[in-house]
This record gives structure tokens, sequence and C-alpha cells, in this order.
């Protein structure tokens, strides 16, 4: 059986040379069918290759499109962002982290007295109020160090002119926009003459309250001055009814009930008053 498994496995190569042997002699003696064979499989290959590329340059179509698109919303928004900025009735700064004044607003410059090139490279601790830069400080430093994501503070800065104003500061630390360009952006608004405005109503109420004293004690030194001769008429007429009834007559002592009844309104017209 081994013998007859070998003379099996000889004439199964035997049988594939002679088929391989064929296919060699067919394609040499038909050269142009097997040319025209490599040309199509050319033609096809070109075809679908073509076919991705078309689909690739759609693609590639519309995200240009989709990139012209962005590039728009993002002049738009920068356009739309420097309006605010330039237009902001409230004063803006931008600071880098050392507190220095990179750019401003035309508000923010009104509002100190500085122009625009005088503003720039000026520490915001330099002009600040000698009074609250430990606290403003303090609140800066734990905003760049992230413990805190903002700030709020009242605060008095010095203008160029050397007068001092109130003002409403908030702080916010931006730092997603890029390694090298993170900063503070800081919104200053004026509120001097709302501080005044207080003030004055404090005065006016102090007034008002020393005034409200010395009315009592006008009140309170009036109504004694009053009360003290009243009892003494009220006793006086008290004594005189009750010891001298039978002395006098009729008329007399509807008089001196009457003096009583003066007497008596008369002291409840000042306890009203005092009340």
């Amino acid at each position: 059986s081994s013998m007859a498994n070998v003379v099996a496995h000889i004439l199964k190569f035997i049988a594939f040379y002679c088929i391989y042997k064929a296919i060699i002699q067919n394609t040499l003696k038909n050269p142009i069918d097997a040319m025209f064979y490599e040309l199509d499989s050319m033609k096809n290959e070109l075809a679908e290759k073509n076919h991705q590329i078309s689909k690739t340059n759609q693609k590639l179509t519309h995200d240009i499109e989709d990139l012209h698109m962005v590039e728009r919303l993002l002049r738009k928004s920068k356009a739309w962002s420097r309006s605010i900025f330039e237009g902001s009735p409230v004063g803006i700064a931008l600071l880098n982290t050392n507190g220095i004044v990179i750019e401003a607003n035309p508000a923010l410059e009104r509002i100190l007295g500085y122009s625009g090139s005088e503003i720039r490279n000026i520490g915001i601790s330099n002009i600040t109020h000698i009074d609250d830069i430990e606290n403003d400080s303090r609140l800066f430093d734990d905003l760049i160090e992230g413990n805190i994501d903002s700030y709020k503070i009242e605060k008095r800065y010095i203008r160029k002119d050397e007068k001092v104003i109130w003002s409403n500061v908030k702080m916010s630390y931006i730092q997603n926009v890029g390694e090298d360009f993170q900063f503070i952006i800081a919104m200053i608004e004026d509120i001097t003459q709302q501080k005044e405005n207080e003030e004055r109503q404090l005065q006016l109420v102090s007034r008002l309250e020393e005034t409200n004293k010395e009315l009592d004690n006008f009140a309170y030194i009036v109504s004694h001055d009053l009360k003290a001769p009243l009892r003494g008429i009220g006793s006086l007429a008290n004594w005189l009814i009750t010891d001298y009834r039978d002395k006098l007559d009729s008329e007399g002592v509807d008089i001196i009930n009457l003096l009583v009844n003066r007497v008596e309104r008369m002291k409840n017209f000042i306890d009203g008053i005092l009340q």
C-alpha cells in the first residue's frame, strides 16, 4: 500500500506539471491576449483609483468650504469682541501674570486719565491706593496660584492727575489660550459718584440723628420746666377745693374744677409731645 501511495503522488505531480506546462505554452502562443488582459487589469485599477481620488476631492472641497466658513465666523467673532472691547462703558484691561497692563480700552483710559500708550506697561499696583494694595495683592496672588478663578473687590485707584477714584473691580484668570499667552482680564467700573452720594447720605443721616437728639433734649427740658409749675398749680387748686369748698360758692367751685381740668389737659398734651 505504501508503494501505491508513492505512485499516486508521482501521478499527481505529473498531472500538475502537464497542466502548468499547457498554461505556459498557451500564454506564449497568445502574447497579444495576455497583453490585453494586463491592459484591462490596469484600466480597472486606474478607474478604481480615479473614483477614490474623486471622492477624496469632494471631501476636500467640503472641508475647504467648512474651513472658509469657520474663518469667516472667526473674523466676525474677533470684530464683535473688538467692538465690545472698544465700545464698553466699563473699563477693561488685559494684564500679564505680573500685573502689568498689556492693553486697555478707551473707557479705562478715561477713568484713569492715561492715554493708550501711557497706560500700557504700567503695573496695576503702582496706581492702586496704598491702603488697598495689601488686600488686592493677596487676592491677585490667589488668582495666579489657581486657588480662585476670579474675585471682586471695591478699591481705590490714583488717576494720572493724582485724584483718588473708587472702583468696582472684577479680575478673572484666562489660562486656556495657550502656554505662551495666559492673561488676566480686569473689568473696572468707576463708582466714585456713587461713593460720594453714599458719603453725603451718611453725613445727612448723622446730622438728622444729632438734630433728633437735640429735639429730644429740648422736649425733655421744656416738659420738665412746664410740668413743674403745672404740678404746683394743680396741687394748689386741689388744696383750695378740698379745704375751702364750704367757703366757696358754686361758681368758685366750678372755676377751680375748670382750672384742675385745664392743668390735667396740659399735662396730657406735654406727655403726648414727648411720646
